[in-house]
């Protein structure tokens, strides 16, 4: 009752509520029938080609944060103030990123060109990284974003993704080579962006209008490099390691690793429904005092590992099974893999829930020192390890960068060496149910 008499008195508290909901369906549609189509792919085209489909795809996600070009966060802020300005707004936005797209998709094919010498690999690059040039047509999920109505992304990015989910599942059937999935994996982006622009047509009017403003795109990027370098350091941070394995290693190597990864990242849009959670009430309890605030901060580091172990053992134990099931006996060799990398699920969870709290405190810089740091520590341990150990090699990089940016950073930084002392605290999985168990209960909370 009383959450219905605060949604008719707060309509926007409403519309927000539903903005969460249709991005969680967008995640759970796209994580469960996309993991099961990717795991047919994989066996389709076994450990080789998924490397080089795998490598494409890295390749894409790396320069795609440069044609970015950091500016989501910083026009959504605009449009949210002033909404009038639509025009001058989506215009600029389109225009910057589109250049940039087009800027990215050729240092690609220089990058491609110069350090790939397999040309199955070096198309599939070609063909996923066209995707690159209609980069700045995603400028209407922006205004989408900015009005909370995600429903409208949901709807553009979800019907190209089934489109294109039945488009794989009808090339599986038809035996289709490597270059087809690559096709596949363009033509969803390309849809995305055409649906986007129908349903902004309809919902919201014509784009004729739209133009450009030489002063609001240089205040733009001024602002918005600091994200485009955040940006830049967590995708090194987290693809990196694939494309060093294919240059390192070899296409087989990457296509056991990608397979592990795929089943270790599963759980890994729980942090972020966790965080849709508690960001509130960790705003609200600061303003309690450091004794409740401190508290409640010791629950969501509890909570978020308890899950995380919940996650990591019986992935750890079943990891054999799972991947034989799912991927057939020539992935065999990515058992140890997912074993490894399945750990860092706690990390991945106990850093959700400290950025939380980096935020709320204003420690942004220091968030991103420490990305930079162990996209760094990453880079330098696949060096030593990948010629070594292959994907296993590159699942203990990332374990232990993992570790340094989510956890062992914390006490390097005098303002939060406290709430790393919580996060250790919270890896004692009895200790941390022992504390959730009488919050639960309501009862005093003891060390």
């Amino acid at each position: 009752m009383a959450d219905s008499a605060m949604q008719k008195r707060h309509p926007y508290f409403q519309r927000i509520l539903s903005n969460i909901g249709w991005l969680t369906i967008d995640r759970v549609v796209r994580l469960g029938l996309g993991v099961l189509v990717t795991v047919a792919i994989a066996r389709h085209l076994g450990p080789e080609d998924f490397g080089k489909l795998n490598y494409g795809m890295a390749m894409f996600a790396l320069l795609g944060v440069g044609a970015s070009l950091g500016l989501d966060q910083v026009v959504q802020r605009d449009l949210v103030k002033i909404p009038e300005a639509r025009n001058r707004f989506l215009g600029t936005c389109m225009s910057l990123k589109t250049l940039a797209g087009i800027a990215a998709y050729i240092l690609l094919i220089v990058i491609v060109q110069q350090t790939v010498t397999d040309p199955t690999t070096r198309m599939v690059c070609f063909i996923i990284g066209f995707a690159l040039v209609v980069n700045g047509s995603f400028t209407f999920d922006n205004w989408f974003q900015s009005q909370t109505q995600a429903r409208y992304s949901v709807y553009a990015q979800n019907a190209a993704f089934l489109g294109l989910t039945i488009a794989r599942i009808s090339l599986l059937v038809l035996g289709a080579s490597l270059l087809a999935f690559a096709w596949c994996v363009s033509a969803e982006y390309v849809v995305a962006i055409i649906l986007s622009l129908i349903l902004f047509r309809i919902v919201v009017g014509p784009f004729s209008a739209w133009t450009f403003d030489l002063a609001t795109a240089r205040r733009w990027l001024s602002e918005s490099w600091p994200l485009l370098l955040s940006g830049v350091a967590i995708i090194v941070y987290t693809r990196i390691d694939q494309i060093m394995l294919a240059h390192l290693a070899n296409e087989r190597a990457l296509g056991l690793y990608s397979a592990a990864v795929k089943i270790s990242e599963v759980g890994y849009f729980i942090p972020s429904i966790l965080a849709t959670s508690f960001f509130p009430s960790i705003v609200r309890t600061k303003e309690l005092g450091a004794d409740a605030y401190n508290i409640r901060r010791q629950h969501y580091f509890d909570l978020s590992v308890v899950l995380a172990i919940a996650i990591a053992f019986p992935t750890t134990v079943l990891a054999g099974p799972i991947i034989h099931l799912l991927y057939g006996g020539t992935y065999s060799e990515a058992v140890p893999i997912l074993c490894a990398l399945v750990w860092a699920t706690l990390f991945v969870f106990t850093g959700g829930a400290r950025q939380q709290y980096l935020i709320a405190e204003g420690h942004m810089k220091f968030s991103f020192a420490a990305t930079v740091a162990a996209a760094i520590l990453n880079v330098i341990l696949n060096i030593f390890l990948i010629p070594r150990y292959e994907g296993f090699g590159a699942a203990i990089a990332t374990l232990i960068s993992y570790g340094l940016s989510a956890l062992f950073s914390s006490f390097f930084y005098k303002p939060t060496r406290l709430m790393g002392w919580e996060q250790l605290k919270s890896f004692d999985p009895l200790g941390a149910s022992r504390r959730l168990l009488r919050y639960a209960k309501n009862a005093p909370v003891a060390g």
